[in-house]
């Protein structure tokens, strides 16, 4: 079966964006206007943010005032835990575009590979006693026909994942009309998933990294134990003040030149320019070696879907992605990943597979 080229194989996306995970209400909307002030023309955002309509009130103010297209714009949602059966593909992806008040977005993620229970009665997740979800899995292969759907609908311009492993993107891709466009997952210099990426490289899939500067910013009921402290490394601080850059910008900078996309989440004006300022600059070959060796292996990686409140134990779960052998790795085992170097031929401003 030939495999439809599509999504991010036929056209750009922008390589810096704006995350908004935890940007509230009354904050969001104010951020997304600082940041296309800035220049960023990548939004990330999910239903499960709740932020989706503040949003989309933003864009909508940007389009009426002439200011911007729509097609000047890459939008990107996801479809929420609760939504993972077949039949809740369109429904939860129509909910969303009502919200961001847009015919399309440019790119659909599966949000996460295990599914929770959808609450008949309201938009959020089924409660048992005590506030437990319960947990649902789901067919990925008939998942994923119905995202393709959502592309021959039009309602999306590409499709993807987020967080899913290496053994996830092998089912999916065997069974593919549309190729997987991108897999959105936690990345950053700590934990540089470099064994994930052998899979996705293999399938040409493009890494957008959450989380690209460490999430400092997450409270203490969505993290266990301390948070990376990455931006305060001497390694980065070093490197920062050598190419009179903030750590922030060396960070991202770091990851633009490993050919990811980054989309760090903020809700100042100043950190969001700050963070949109990573173009104008390449770290050498060096430097780059440097900020590889940072990877601390699975030691590294913060985001592991065990703080919330699940009827079983989430990690038990068999689509739970981060057991998956083949992607974690120690900190000894790690292997150099290219030689470091800004590929010449690569557009820093956009990505396309």
């Amino acid at each position: 079966m030939a495999m439809l080229q599509t999504g991010l194989q036929t056209f750009n996306c922008p390589m810096v964006g704006l995350g908004t995970w935890l940007s509230s209400q009354g904050q969001v909307g104010q951020a997304v206007d600082w940041a296309l002030e800035a220049g960023v023309r990548l939004i990330d955002t999910a239903y499960m943010y709740q932020n989706e309509k503040e949003i989309g009130d933003a864009l909508k103010k940007w389009f009426d005032s002439g200011k911007l297209k729509r097609s000047d714009l890459f939008i990107v949602t996801k479809l929420p835990p609760m939504g993972m059966k077949a039949s809740n593909v369109e429904k939860y992806l129509k909910k969303s575009l009502e919200a961001l008040q847009l015919s399309y977005v440019d790119l659909y993620l599966i949000h996460c590979p295990f599914g929770l229970k959808e609450d008949d009665n309201s938009v959020n997740f089924k409660f048992r006693e005590g506030a437990q979800v319960i947990i649902e899995t789901d067919d990925h292969v008939a998942l994923w026909h119905q995202m393709e759907r959502m592309f021959d609908l039009g309602l999306t311009k590409s499709i993807g994942v987020s967080n899913f492993s290496s053994s996830q993107i092998d089912r999916i891709m065997d069974i593919a009309r549309i190729r997987i466009a991108v897999n959105q997952v936690e990345c950053y210099a700590y934990w540089q998933q470099k064994n994930l990426r052998k899979t996705m490289e293999k399938y040409g899939i493009k890494l957008m990294a959450y989380g690209p500067l460490g999430s400092p910013g997450r409270p203490s009921q969505v993290f266990k134990g301390t948070l990376p402290a990455v931006l305060q490394d001497p390694v980065v601080t070093t490197i920062a003040q050598k190419w009179n850059k903030t750590p922030a910008q060396v960070l991202l900078r770091h990851l633009l030149q490993l050919g990811f996309i980054v989309i760090p989440k903020s809700v100042n004006e100043a950190r969001i320019k700050e963070n949109s300022q990573v173009l104008d600059f390449n770290l050498c070959n060096e430097d780059m070696v440097i900020l590889n060796g940072l990877d601390r292996g699975i030691k590294g990686r913060t985001f592991l879907f065990d703080v919330f409140p699940t009827d079983k134990d989430a990690t038990k779960e068999p689509e739970y992605p981060f057991n998956d052998e083949r992607d974690n790795y120690s900190m000894f085992d790690v292997q150099e990943a290219g030689d470091g170097k800004s590929p010449s031929e690569k557009d820093t401003s956009s990505a396309a597979n």
